[in-house]
């Protein structure tokens, strides 16, 4: 019995796609982004507002986009990681694809390349914008 698993690949556009529809539930909805786009180490970093972009609706009577709120994204990608589609540490600025179904170039080394978003240098909010930290 061999220990490798069997796979299938599957395309990014047509990941791409799910995510974008509509009728589908927002949870899904982001999920399917994180696989569309994650990069080989799991990791689908994001510019701040994407998401909410990217889960935005049109309003069915002016046609403008509905864009959710902070408080409508978080819950939504919660919902994902609670539902098993993203690992727990995902957040607005990055999606984490479960190491079970992410299998990117460069194999399980990939899972160690650094994340922009997740590996990024931290520094206290209230010092960076010239205010004492209490």
């Amino acid at each position: 019995m061999s220990n490798t698993q069997p796979f299938t690949m599957h395309t990014r556009s047509g990941w791409e796609l799910l995510s974008a529809a509509e009728s589908n539930p927002l949870w899904l909805r982001v999920a399917c982004l994180a696989y569309a786009r994650c990069q080989p180490n799991g990791h689908t970093p994001l510019p701040r507002g994407a998401l909410a972009l990217a889960l935005s609706s049109k309003d069915p009577d002016t046609e403008l986009p509905v864009i959710p709120n902070r408080r409508t994204v978080y819950d939504v990608v919660r919902g994902a990681i609670d539902k098993g589609w993203l690992r727990p540490g995902s957040s607005s600025r990055c999606l984490r694809v479960p190491v079970t179904v992410s299998y990117g170039k460069g194999g399980h080394r990939a899972m160690n390349m650094a994340c922009p978003w997740c590996d990024r240098p931290t520094t206290n909010v209230r010092v960076q914008h010239g205010r004492m930290a209490s």
